[in-house]
């Protein structure tokens, strides 16, 4: 069973699932509602809603620190909420799925293949990007660490946090960025400025150089009107 996690802070636009079968909708989706100091506005009869900070496990600093949907990805795994099912996915609510034939991404059972919206090169995402190079080092310098492994640089980034993969996969990413959130954040000098779009990166690596294949979704877009 596939299931999507849709990081939000404010509202739901209903119009990015109109679309969605209301089985699937109920089924395969969580929304998951992050800083409590902001207003919430959603329709509590068409989603399934859980209040991050309501979990059992949860780390508040992750969203005083600006992690935003990089704390989503953390408390799904520190929370054990990934564990009954084959494949996991996490979106934020700015993109709409209102042209997506979402059936095709939810029963593919293939294990090997990851689903992303953006992809960009290895040189655009860590050598060419704003990011410090002093930062990128020092994440290319523990992948590498921790995984044993040299970091293959021609595979693609995908970005966004916007992803659909076999959990175990996830599992094994995180087992890495789990540990990576204290060191990282000790180095970063404008961690506001910068903490989501690096661990947005963080993510991408990870699943850049697992055995998988990425396939890009088709027809999905940003909503409107947020």
């Amino acid at each position: 069973m596939t299931h999507i996690f849709i990081y939000f802070e404010s509202n739901i636009n209903d119009a990015c699932y109109s679309t969605i079968p209301k089985d699937i909708l109920k089924n395969n989706f969580t929304f998951v509602a992050c800083n409590p100091l902001i207003p919430k506005s959603y329709d509590i009869t068409k989603y399934h809603v859980i209040k991050e900070w309501e979990l059992p496990v949860y780390n508040s600093d992750l969203q005083k620190q600006g992690y935003k949907e990089n704390s989503v990805l953390y408390h799904v795994y520190a929370n054990d909420l990934h564990e009954k099912y084959d494949k996991i996915g996490f979106f934020n609510s700015f993109i709409s799925f209102k042209d997506v034939d979402i059936r095709k991404y939810i029963l593919n059972s293939d294990l090997k293949i990851c689903y992303t919206c953006w992809e960009v090169r290895y040189d655009d995402a860590f050598e060419k990007s704003i990011t410090p190079k002093e930062y990128n080092a020092f994440l290319i310098q523990n992948y590498e660490k921790y995984f044993r492994k040299r970091i293959n640089k021609q595979r693609s980034i995908p970005l966004l946090n916007l992803f659909i993969v076999d959990t175990t996969v996830y599992v094994n990413i995180m087992k890495w960025i789990e540990k990576l959130y204290s060191n990282y954040y000790k180095i970063l000098k404008n961690p506001y400025t910068y903490i989501s779009g690096i661990y947005e990166r963080v993510t991408g690596l990870a699943l850049s150089q697992q055995d998988i294949t990425f396939i890009k979704m088709e027809k999905i877009s940003h909503c409107i009107n947020m």
